[in-house]
Formats: structure tokens, C-alpha cells, sequence
């Protein structure tokens, strides 16, 4: 699973639990939108749960050996939400990982909600400019798989001489 696929799963559910209906990926360099919405900022610190799965599969026809790696993996994903009812929209989202709905996506995607975190309030006012602003953190567990292709050795021949019978 990579991040775009990540973010359409995380995007779905913003959009089914919540009233926004812009949800963009966190980009610092991208214009803001004038209506409300909610950004999605994908960690790139993605921690490995445990050793992976190794299983390999031998091509007769290449004589080569592919090797498939499957790790269980936990990332933290950070939504903040902007403009009217950020903060009954990140409410929204806090019991997201108990709702049979969000665990039907999960298991067709196969992604998973571990944790979220607290929801925090970071509205201010801005001189004379006031936003609603909240931001929530998802932990998620997902597999992620590499593979590599390797050379098989078929044969090799080998000479054991005793060099003290010699």
C-alpha cells in the first residue's frame, strides 16, 4: 500500500462521517481553499510492527527465484480540519475506528484503524480574521510488500580431495 492509497481510504471516510466535502493532501506550497475543508498529512515515518513474511516462488522458466517481503506497518496520519464546524467535524471522526461501516472499508482495503489520538482545538483569533481550525491524529496498520527477483543456482559440481592421502 503506498500513500495515494492511503490518502483515498482516509478521504472516503472524511467524507462519508463529516460535512466536508474538500479534502485535499497536505501540500505547504498549495493555495488554500476559500470553502472549508480538511487536509491529510501522511507521515513519512512508517514503523515496522513486526519482522516480515517472507515466501518465494520459484520460476521455472527464468530459473529465477521471486521473493515476495510482507511487513505489517503503523503510520500516523494528521487531519486538520478548516472554517465552519472544524471542530464538530474532527468530533466526527473520533469514533470512526468503533463504526461497522468505516471497519467494512477497512476490511475491503485492508487498512486498519489502530488509535486516534485527541482531538485538539487550534482556533485563534488572527487580528481581526477568525477560522475554526481543529486537528486529529489517525494511527494506522497496513501491510506493505516489496519483492525482489533473484538468480537460482541450478547446479554446481564440487571437488572434495584429501590432500593428506595425496
Amino acid at each position: 500500500m503506498n500513500k495515494i492509497e492511503v490518502y483515498t481510504y482516509i478521504q472516503e471516510i472524511i467524507k462519508e462521517l463529516t460535512d466536508v466535502d474538500n479534502v485535499i493532501m497536505a501540500d505547504p506550497n498549495a493555495a488554500s481553499p476559500t470553502t472549508a475543508y480538511c487536509s491529510v498529512f501522511i507521515s513519512n515515518t512508517v514503523n515496522n510492527i513486526a519482522s516480515p513474511i517472507i515466501t518465494d516462488t520459484y520460476i521455472a522458466a527464468d530459473e529465477k527465484i521471486s521473493i515476495n517481503y510482507s511487513s505489517l506497518v503503523k503510520n500516523e496520519i494528521v487531519l486538520n480540519f478548516y472554517g465552519k464546524n472544524s471542530l464538530d467535524n474532527a468530533n466526527k471522526i473520533y469514533n470512526s475506528s468503533y463504526m461497522e461501516n468505516v471497519k467494512s472499508k477497512s476490511y475491503q482495503k485492508d487498512i486498519y484503524i489502530d488509535s486516534i489520538g485527541s482531538i485538539i482545538n487550534l482556533t485563534s483569533l488572527q487580528s481581526s480574521n477568525f477560522e475554526e481550525r481543529a486537528k486529529i491524529s489517525i494511527f494506522v496498520k497496513y501491510k506493505v510488500i516489496a519483492n525482489e527477483i533473484i538468480n537460482s543456482i541450478e547446479k554446481f559440481e564440487l571437488d572434495i580431495k584429501n590432500k593428506m592421502r595425496e
